[in-house]
């Protein structure tokens, strides 16, 4: 495992959300000096939650010559081409948000890793988005991302460019492909890492006990009014709220509590809904919270409920994200929608072990019998926790490391085959 001193420069509007980085390289024993700077130069950060963590990094508003890496975190490919000279200075460039800029990083030379997940492939096979850029604001799934990146480090860098340029140089027949193939084609040459924060370092999940309380924990935004079910943009947490009332309905369970997150334009009309339906003694709002401390309650609950949008204008429906990769690694059973149709675009061509729902009834059905049966809650956190160790776990990396140090052929343009 590559153990020496990491350089590392976060360029970008940075933000709190900076956290899931930190984590991502500490949680692989790299000592590293992190610089945080923007298009006008580096500034200073604030100080990340943890204390463990602030006494390990140090700020340097001179870091730009020093730094052996780069992190990208502007969205803007117009001003790629004013930085490129500087770009070329760098070992290793993660980008995650344009395209286009990928592209550019591939022609020029410059080692870039791309990696779409989950809702990026709805974005990049959307008619809509090829073959212009596309700018989503930045997630914390982008962030997560970053956080593997940085752990890729110099070792897998030509076995990165490599796979990038042959891409890069089919771009024209990538676009002329349908969606299946393009997959195809994508995972024969982007099949490298996923999700590799493995949080419980510092939030173990507690033994199970059946006695505690039944936490049922939802983490999304709250943006569901007006939209219908297939729009990209819909949590459904009004189906999470409403089929939460059908559980406790349908049980005696006084101590089964909803766990929401005031975040989202519709918050205010999830809450008129729960007083609608008489449950507001047992939904529990937290105010937006770092994701750090998002991960301490995600650690402690008995459910996750994910997102519920079904998306059927783009050919890729799959929209699980982060949190529920983060609920298998804390061995918590997790309710959301995603594709069964296409087990080529998960991780290993391997179908998540997420119980499936689209509606209501569904979710309430899966809450019952988890709650109802504990035994069921012990064989899901136990297929998603290997789950999540094979697909996206630290031995993904160790893998990868290994991999990327063997010399692979040249490629001979992409067949979708």
């Amino acid at each position: 495992m590559h153990k020496e001193k990491v350089r590392i420069a976060l360029v970008g509007n940075m933000n709190n959300n900076h956290t899931a980085l930190l984590y991502g390289f500490l949680g692989m024993g790299m000592d590293a000096d992190l610089f945080l700077g923007s298009r006008e130069g580096f500034q200073p950060s604030a100080e990340p939650y943890y204390p463990e963590i602030v006494g390990r990094l140090h700020y340097c508003v001179e870091a730009w010559p020093e730094a052996n890496s780069l992190i990208w975190l502007m969205n803007n490919a117009g001003r790629l081409h004013t930085l490129v000279n500087t770009l070329k200075t760098y070992d290793l460039v993660t980008y995650c948000y344009n395209l286009h800029a990928l592209f550019l990083f591939c022609r020029l030379h410059v080692p870039a890793v791309w990696l779409p997940y989950g809702h990026d492939y709805d974005l990049l096979f959307n008619k809509h988005v090829i073959p212009g850029p596309f700018q989503p604001k930045p997630s914390l799934k982008s962030l997560a991302r970053y956080a593997q990146n940085l752990l890729l480090e110099l070792p897998t860098r030509h076995f990165l460019e490599h796979r990038l340029t042959a891409i890069a140089g089919n771009y024209g027949d990538l676009q002329r492909r349908n969606t299946r193939n393009k997959l195809a084609v994508l995972q024969k040459h982007l099949n490298l890492g996923f999700y590799c924060v493995d949080y419980t370092r510092w939030f173990p999940r507690p033994a199970f006990q059946p006695e505690k309380p039944f936490i049922v924990i939802s983490t999304a935004r709250h943006i569901w009014k007006d939209r219908p079910a297939d729009d990209i943009s819909y949590k459904g947490n009004d189906l999470v709220i409403r089929a939460f009332a059908a559980f406790l309905h349908a049980h005696v369970a006084p101590c089964a509590v909803l766990q929401l997150f005031e975040k989202g334009q519709d918050v205010d009309a999830s809450k008129q809904l729960i007083e609608e339906l008489g449950i507001a003694s047992q939904v529990h709002w937290f105010p937006t919270l770092p994701r750090g401390e998002v991960q301490q309650h995600l650690s402690k609950a008995s459910v996750y409920l994910g997102q519920f949008a079904q998306n059927k204008v783009s050919k890729i429906k799959v929209n699980y994200g982060m949190s529920e990769i983060e609920a298998a690694m804390f061995g918590i059973p997790a309710i959301t929608y995603f594709d069964r149709t296409m087990p080529e675009i998960f991780p290993g061509k391997e179908m998540p072990p997420f119980l499936y729902a689209e509606n209501v009834e569904d979710i309430a059905e899966h809450l019952t019998a988890l709650y109802s049966q504990p035994s069921i809650r012990v064989e899901f956190a136990e297929k998603e926790r290997a789950w999540y160790e094979r697909h996206h776990g630290k031995g993904v990396l160790e893998k990868l490391l290994e991999l990327s140090g063997k010399r692979e052929p040249s490629p001979r343009g992409m067949t979708g085959e």
